[in-house]
């Protein structure tokens, strides 16, 4: 039977996994959501040396190199001090965001184009949902559940609270003044990476249940 407590967090992740499908339904082919291009074009309005810089951090922190670097170095220090459930979370949502990148295959949605915006830079293959925003999701998301159960520091912890939600939001911003995607692009990105976090810290919980008792000695 499930028990009273989870059912709320079951509802509201159905219903986050309902608004992500309705979404990527309508994103999906080659027209633009209602809203995209005047968003866009607000989003690309803000001009000045500080968004250049935001753009360039949210552009550079979730690209393949970085993410894979971020990625990596948290792996081998939770493997390096034993931390079994925050090793199998990042394996798992390693996992995940390679599958990930199967999305774009499957909505065929296409990146945005001049004249409707402006484009700053050369991008390929499709857009939604936004790859580098997916990343930063779950590299945000990642760092966020981690510090919740190793820093013990209120203080500190909310700094890395902060830190881990400004990731993804300040990458979302950058995919967007640069032209890279449609704001729905970002949307799906971080909705999808909140699916992605959530099933990878279920199943790294089950599995850690599964294989803990396995490695406790037998009682003599």
């Amino acid at each position: 039977m499930m028990a009273p407590a989870r059912r709320p967090a079951l509802g509201t992740f159905v219903a986050l996994c309902v608004v992500t499908a309705l979404l990527s339904a309508f994103a999906a082919g080659p027209s633009t959501l209602p809203g995209d291009v005047r968003i866009a074009q607000w989003v690309q309005g803000w001009h000045g040396d500080g968004f250049q810089a935001l753009a360039d951090v949210g552009n550079g922190i979730a690209s393949t190199k970085t993410a894979i670097a971020i990625w990596l170095a948290l792996l081998l220090g939770s493997i390096a001090l034993r931390r079994n459930l925050d090793t199998a979370l990042l394996v798992v949502l390693g996992i995940l965001r390679g599958l990930g990148a199967l999305l774009k295959v499957v909505f065929i949605s296409p990146r945005p184009t001049a004249p409707l915006i402006a484009i700053d830079g050369h991008f390929n293959g499709y857009g939604f949902p936004s790859g580098h925003t997916f990343t930063a999701t779950c590299l945000g998301g990642a760092i966020l559940l981690i510090a919740a159960r190793r820093i013990h520091k209120r203080a500190e912890r909310w700094a890395v609270y902060g830190i881990a939600v400004l990731i993804p939001l300040i990458t979302g911003f950058a995919r967007v003044w640069v032209g890279a995607h449609w704001p729905s692009d970002v949307l799906g990105g971080w909705l999808w990476g909140i699916i992605a976090l959530v099933v990878a810290w279920v199943v790294s919980q089950r599995l850690v249940r599964r294989v803990s008792p396995m490695n406790r000695p037998a009682a003599s």
